[in-house]
């Protein structure tokens, strides 16, 4: 793959809220500064051992080679020394990881795979982002639900940056038999790191379930069905992207939302209490 701004995966929620999640990648990739690189899963193997495809870019790539030895060509800490981050909104997105890490672009080398969950789904938090959109967060689900999700293999300079850019988020650890995570190459995670949201999630009215993660216009469109919403944002008359970009310059308004949402019983747990422990951050 070329530059994510020539293939159009630039674009970052943080800047254009009614983009959020952002535009996904397809396949397991390299994110190198501002280039992807397809990485081949092999079977049964470990990520290291993942071929890199070549296709350009600052790496000078003799065909397809290991994971392994391009993170070492670019400098970048080794998978050992990387935390698996399953990503359930925004953060898998290249253009925000882009925009997350450009003050710093020694820090923006993170290899991004596929993983198949069991019993996880993202759900709307029960805020509104200081960007102005309804973001994602993770939720404990039941039956035999399965989502395709994204993981992020961060080292540790990379998950203090990730910390500090997640306010409304607590990085806890996964490591039960309830939820199961499958690679491509058939390998399971033992244990995994996860954005766990503060505030809950949102829900369609008292007593209901969750409301699965869907598109900013929609989420929007449940809202403007509430009188207390339209009051707070009139600026929704004149459609979602003018209600967003008013709560972004509105701390007090998020506030008053989220406040609103709580004494409204439109906030459901997320259960994950059940399945996580504390990842003992800052």
């Amino acid at each position: 793959m070329p530059d994510i701004q020539a293939i159009g995966l630039d674009l970052s929620p943080s800047e254009h809220p009614l983009s959020y999640p952002g535009k996904l990648v397809t396949s397991n990739c390299l994110l190198l500064r501002s280039w992807l690189y397809v990485i081949q899963p092999t079977p049964e193997n470990a990520l290291t051992d993942w071929k890199v495809l070549g296709d350009g870019g600052p790496l000078q790539l003799t065909g397809a080679d290991h994971l392994g030895a391009v993170l070492s060509a670019a400098g970048a800490l080794p998978i050992a020394e990387r935390s698996p981050v399953v990503a359930v909104g925004s953060n898998a997105a290249p253009g925000q990881l882009a925009y997350k890490y450009r003050s710093h672009p020694p820090h923006n080398i993170i290899p991004i795979t596929h993983v198949m969950t069991s019993n996880l789904a993202a759900a709307h938090s029960a805020h509104v982002s200081r960007a102005g959109y309804i973001p994602f967060i993770p939720v404990l689900t039941e039956g035999t639900r399965r989502t395709r999700l994204n993981v992020l293999w961060l080292d540790d300079e990379q998950l203090r940056r990730m910390d500090g850019s997640e306010p409304n988020y607590t990085r806890v650890i996964v490591e039960s038999p309830t939820v199961r995570a499958q690679l491509d190459s058939g390998l399971r995670l033992d244990s995994f790191d996860l954005y766990r949201g503060r505030w809950g999630a949102l829900r369609s009215e008292p007593g209901a379930s969750p409301m699965m993660a869907t598109s900013q216009a929609a989420v929007y469109s449940f809202l403007s069905t509430h009188q207390w919403f339209r009051s707070i944002v009139p600026e929704l008359h004149d459609g979602p992207q003018s209600a967003a970009a008013a709560l972004a310059l509105d701390e007090v308004r998020r506030q008053q939302i989220r406040h609103e949402m709580t004494a409204r019983d439109l906030v459901s747990t997320d259960r994950l209490s059940e399945i996580v422990r504390s990842a003992g951050q800052s």
